[in-house]
């Protein structure tokens, strides 16, 4: 004898306390079997119970747990179902335990978080009340009662059908879903009212909201058209002081038009006035700063041309800014401005006094446009941000480095902007300053990258020679240096020598270096036409001048300048640099050739101009300073380094380098090809000492070895 009972408490036995009743369930088979095999099988009764006859014996009794009888979402408590009892006598009762069915549900505990991904919008507090619902219809279905669930949802759908049957504008939304919110529907479970069930059936439909009238924007622009095509112009003219409008009539279209035509109303003629006047007084000003203060840029029309260039392209960029004030606000639009390239420009492309007087054209300029200060105060300091940096930029690298280091500081000054210009005091200034300095970062990190990938460019057509376009010069790699080593080998040792020498002097008096070096390595680059013709490329060859007559000769020699300007135009070589080839001979004499002339045809019959060389003399400290070291080479080598059939050289000893280097000096100076160069005494002085260190590391003392010769 047994019970099978549907257990709602879950505590796998019969009780009659708790919130529902266990009960009875009927019809489900049973059955006993028999270590032997043989079975018996029974139903239970209306109320759970069942009775089988069975022999003695030990005897298996189970609940068939498929059976169709059974209750839906409910599971046999499996430690009772299958039991084992052992009936001994005839006509003797054997009990059974109780065999419980449980709710086949999930705790509360995992359903929740569950649903809540998949529903974010919902209350956590709805989604329990619904959970708690959903399980307690498992016992209501099995007690025959109507499911809760059921009365949550036609609760939700009712107060969703009578919001729609409201109109609801996108704008309006939020306030609909406050009204089902504060007002929710009554719910009863059964006979129960259950507050927290009308709260859920509230804030379901509250979430699932949407507005049922939406703003056609194609279609309204479209009748819009329509209604403006369908209308026939009509054209009025004012003369000069004709009233537009009297004291209390209505203003129309075409009123408001004509008004707004003339300028009247907006001062708009009056702020462009002085807009110009301003602008105006600030090119004059720079004008004369530049012709009084900047002669070398003032007198240097490409380079006076990039600037107002770069002048005019920074006025773009604020009309740029201008534009995105209008649209997103000037809270935004501001740390757009790509301000710092133009830093990066006149700095690397002019130097950085003209970087400081961009930074203040700009500022000008931004402040004209939009009139705001705080967009003013960036463009300044966006501006100047960068000057720092790369004004003694030496490498591409270290312009890299200085790209992030400037927009760093950018991202600060922008926030520090933000929170003076545009925050007010009700308003925690957190969230404008981070997006300030957001923007102010990624925007001066991008103009910086395209400032970087243009200067080749800028350099190109403007003719600029900047530190950077002057490390590419000096690469051995360099297609024109190849042409030279390849052609002119011996050329190309001595422009190397000549190099160091210029190189090492430009440092010693405070002058470009980079710009004397690649100056010296080019220098002689027209002998790569004729290389035969130069006595360092002749390598146990015939002296071809020695079957030559001088002026012959004077007329090869003269041609390296002119070929050498031919091939650096061939190879887009900077004319700061090429300037090199055309003055480091300067107009001096060949005075080879000249002795040998007056020695074939008389002192009287030779002009001394026939001989003279047809470059022009250097104009700055660099180029001057290549001329001597390219003399000083020259002679060095004449003197120390033995040619056959003329004897041992002299010993390059100190003073022996010194004799030659100063003889060189007394030259160049007594022949007026320094007169044009801004070098004074001192620094030929320096020049000097500097050649000589340097000559003397070349002509180093060596081991005299052994035996060897």
């Amino acid at each position: 004898m047994g019970r099978v009972f549907l257990d709602f408490n879950a505590d796998s036995f019969i009780t009659e306390s708790g919130d529902y009743p266990e009960v009875g369930v009927e019809l489900v088979t049973v059955r006993a079997l028999a270590p032997t095999g043989e079975g018996h099988d029974t139903q239970t009764q209306a109320n759970g119970d069942f009775s089988l006859e069975v022999p003695e014996g030990v005897w298996d009794v189970i609940v068939d747990s498929a059976d169709p009888d059974l209750p839906p979402d409910f599971t046999v408590f499996l430690p009772r179902r299958s039991q084992q009892i052992v009936c001994l006598g005839i006509g003797a009762e054997c009990g059974l335990a109780p065999i419980p069915f449980t709710p086949l549900t999930r705790p509360a505990t995992l359903q929740v978080p569950e649903l809540l991904r998949s529903y974010p919008q919902l209350d956590e507090s709805s989604v329990a009340t619904l959970v708690e619902v959903a399980t307690d219809d498992v016992i209501r279905q099995a007690l025959g009662e109507p499911p809760g669930l059921v009365e949550i949802e036609q609760a939700a759908l009712t107060l969703t059908a009578d919001s729609f049957a409201e109109e609801i504008k996108s704008e309006e939304l939020l306030s609909a879903q406050s009204r089902i919110l504060s007002d929710p529907p009554v719910v009863f479970i059964g006979d129960v009212r259950h507050p927290a069930a009308g709260e859920a059936a509230s804030d379901i439909a509250a979430s699932f909201l949407r507005p049922n009238s939406l703003l056609d924007s194609g279609a309204t622009e479209q009748l819009r058209s329509e209604a403006r095509d369908s209308q026939e112009e009509v054209t009025v003219s004012y003369r000069s002081g004709q009233p537009i409008v009297s004291e209390g009539e209505p203003l129309t279209r075409l009123i408001i038009d004509a008004i707004d035509q003339t300028g009247a109303a907006t001062g708009r003629p009056v702020r462009e006035a002085g807009v110009l006047v301003v602008l105006g007084a600030v090119t004059a000003v720079l004008a004369l700063y530049l012709s009084r203060y900047r002669s070398d840029l003032w007198d240097q029309i490409h380079l006076l041309t990039l600037f107002g260039l770069l002048t005019v392209l920074a006025s773009g960029a604020v009309r740029f800014v201008t534009f995105v004030g209008e649209v997103f606000g000037y809270e935004v639009g501001v740390y757009v401005f790509p301000a710092v390239a133009f830093g990066y420009f006149t700095a690397v492309l002019l130097d950085h006094r003209v970087g400081i007087l961009m930074a203040v054209i700009v500022a000008v300029v931004t402040a004209l446009g939009t009139g705001d200060a705080g967009a003013t105060v960036y463009a300044l300091l966006a501006t100047l941000a960068p000057v720092g940096f790369v004004s003694a930029v030496s490498s591409r690298r270290a312009f890299r480095n200085s790209v992030a280091v400037s927009a760093a500081a950018l991202a600060v000054i922008a926030a520090a902007t933000a929170w003076i210009f545009h925050t007010s005091i009700n308003e925690s200034p957190m969230g404008t300053m981070l997006q300030a300095a957001v923007l102010a970062f990624a925007s001066s990190l991008i103009a910086a990258l395209v400032a970087l990938a243009a200067m080749a460019f800028f350099e190109s057509v403007f003719d600029v020679t900047t530190t950077l376009r002057l490390l590419d010069l000096t690469d051995r790699n360099h297609a024109a240096l190849q042409l030279l080593q390849e052609k002119a080998f011996g050329t190309f040792n001595h422009s190397l020598m000549v190099g160091t020498l210029a190189g090492a002097a430009a440092s010693a008096i405070g002058a470009n270096n980079l710009l004397a070096r690649a100056a010296a390595y080019y220098h002689d680059l027209g002998k790569t036409e004729n290389p035969s013709f130069f006595i360092e490329n002749q390598f146990g060859t015939v002296n071809p001048h020695d079957q030559m007559s001088p002026e012959e000769s004077a007329e090869v020699i003269r041609r390296h300048v002119t070929d050498g300007m031919k091939l650096a135009a061939r190879h887009r070589i900077p004319s700061s640099v090429a300037a090199g080839i055309i003055t480091h001979h300067g107009t001096g004499v060949m005075r080879f050739f000249y002795d040998k002339a007056m020695g074939l045809y008389g002192e009287e019959k030779v002009s001394v101009d026939d001989y003279r060389h047809v470059g022009q003399k250097p104009r700055s400290k660099e180029m001057a300073i290549l001329m001597l070291a390219d003399a000083v080479e020259g002679a060095c080598r004449a003197a120390f380094q033995s040619t056959p059939g003329e004897g041992s050289p002299s010993e390059p000893t100190l003073q022996a380098i010194a004799a030659v280097t100063d003889g060189i000096i007394r030259e160049k100076m007594s022949d007026l090809q320094l007169n044009e160069a801004s070098l004074t005494f001192a620094d030929i002085q320096t020049i000097r000492n500097a050649f000589i260190e340097a000559m003397s590391g070349h002509y180093h003392q060596r081991i005299q070895y052994p035996n060897f010769p």
